[in-house]
């Protein structure tokens, strides 16, 4: 017999391991590249993912997480003066309404209108003073924007970035909130306008109907909150004070009423979708 017991073992032996050799010589690109199948497939995924996403949506996401980030740096100043400006809110519905003044709670009391005006004119000099804590230059806030932008949120994948290479901009408005804009898709509130009309078109109009009276009665229950009931729901005023992000539209070209009673108690119907 040619081989031994032994020989046999060892020929064997070498046999395996040359087939593990050429194994490891044949995938040895792949490996060394990092790329292992489980690599490969999530990365497959991820070009899937990005191509899908609509741009102007991603563009949108983006500067909605800026503007906290921007925010967050006078935080406490924001707060303080947002609750002033509701207060002056309150007096101002308060001196028109029968001096009948609502707290932040909810409940409500009768003031002296001698009383309201003392407080009116209290509050807008604490206005004055909250606004020079949260008020910038247009250089300072260019270097916020700068420094916020490249600060990522939340996510070490999806910074607060534009996909097609915009450069963002922010002012601040009459009431010091900011305005961001994007130099390739326009200013934030355009961009959400466009997203909605798109989305108004792609989703069947009953449902979509049925958003936005959703969207009015959470509105509505927001500033109930800050301002008591008013004789009147306007969905020009929610807007005005940002208890609404835009304007609601029916696709069917119905028309929203409110009803309101009691504190947190009213109603939303469509004239068309009902």
């Amino acid at each position: 017999m040619f081989f031994s017991i032994f020989g046999r073992g060892a020929a064997h032996s070498l046999i395996v391991s040359f087939i593990v050799l050429s194994s490891y010589i044949f995938f040895l690109p792949e490996l060394s590249a990092g790329d292992t199948a489980f690599e490969k497939s999530a990365k497959a995924e991820l070009r899937s993912e990005t191509a899908t996403v609509d741009p102007l949506q991603a563009c949108y996401d983006s500067m909605n997480k800026l503007v906290p980030k921007l925010k967050f740096k006078d935080m406490a100043g924001y707060e303080n003066y947002s609750e002033i400006h509701r207060q002056i809110k309150r007096i101002e519905i308060a001196l028109k309404n029968g001096c009948v003044l609502y707290s932040a709670d909810g409940t409500s009391d009768k003031v002296s209108q001698e009383k309201l005006d003392e407080m009116l004119t209290a509050e807008n000099e604490r206005l004055e003073e909250a606004k020079k804590a949260i008020s910038h230059t247009q250089k300072e806030l260019d270097e916020m924007t700068a420094a916020a932008v490249y600060v990522e949120s939340g996510s070490r994948e999806k910074p607060a970035v534009c996909p097609e290479k915009g450069i963002y901009s922010v002012a601040q408005d009459d009431k010091l909130n900011y305005k961001i804009k994007c130099s390739v898709h326009g200013a934030f509130d355009d961009v959400r306008a466009r997203l909605y009309e798109k989305a108004m078109k792609s989703t069947e109009p009953g449902k979509f109907c049925r958003g936005n009276v959703s969207a009015i009665i959470g509105a509505c229950k927001r500033y109930s909150i800050d301002y008591g009931v008013p004789a009147e729901w306007s969905l020009e005023t929610l807007i005005e004070e940002g208890y609404l992000e835009g304007e609601c539209i029916c696709p069917a070209g119905g028309t929203y009423t409110i009803k309101g009673g009691k504190w947190k108690d009213f109603t939303c119907s469509c004239s068309v979708h009902k």
